[in-house]
């Protein structure tokens, strides 16, 4: 299987971002069963209120470089496209300088682990278990998953890559079958980073 990251690099779009427009409620992000260490970022609470940063104009995905909202029209095809791993807030955000509707994305959170040694990790700071490797990175060479831990989620996160989400090749497939804009993929032998440069 083959397995993408989606960028959230959003300098490198020509579609708006769009940022809070005031401090949002938050709830515990999930924690690990077994030893209670975080598996991903905390999550932002309704009422979610947003406005459109800079840009051309807003694609079918908006971020702000950690969360994610998408459009009408992708969660429709999404509903009826067999594909898992994303839930959807169950009202639109509230969205100034804009009349088009949009959804928060969330990202299932999963016990699938990378292969650290094959994806070339050097550990910055471990702090979780065998069951969820949640750690800090230095650096990363490469995504390369022990398959036999993926459940087959089609978009998830994963405890030992902290904060980004992970896609199947069908989950691609989909966006660029559908020509959803503004979706930018790292192949899973492109990413590399090195957080001590």
């Amino acid at each position: 299987m083959h397995f993408y990251i989606l960028s959230l690099a959003t300098a490198k779009s020509t579609y708006a971002e769009f940022e809070l427009v005031d401090r949002p409620q938050r709830a515990e992000p999930p924690k690990c069963v077994a030893c209670g260490a975080r598996l991903s970022n905390l999550r932002r609470l309704p009422p979610h209120r947003y406005r459109l940063k800079h840009g051309n104009h807003p694609g079918d995905l908006l971020t702000d470089g950690m969360d994610i909202a998408v459009s009408t029209r992708f969660v429709e095809s999404y509903s009826v496209s067999g594909l898992s791993g994303l839930e959807f807030s169950d009202t639109t955000i509230e969205l100034c300088n804009t009349a088009l509707a949009y959804y928060m994305a969330s990202p299932v959170c999963t016990y699938t682990l990378l292969d650290e040694s094959a994806s070339g990790i050097a550990i910055n700071n471990f702090r979780g278990c065998d069951k969820c490797r949640a750690m800090s990175i230095k650096s990363i060479d490469r995504v390369v998953l022990r398959e036999e831990t993926w459940l087959g989620e089609d978009i998830f996160r994963t405890a030992n890559l902290f904060g980004e989400i992970l896609t199947s090749q069908r989950f691609v497939d989909f966006v660029y079958s559908n020509k959803f804009t503004n979706f930018q993929f790292i192949g899973q032998q492109d990413y590399h980073v090195d957080f001590g440069i």
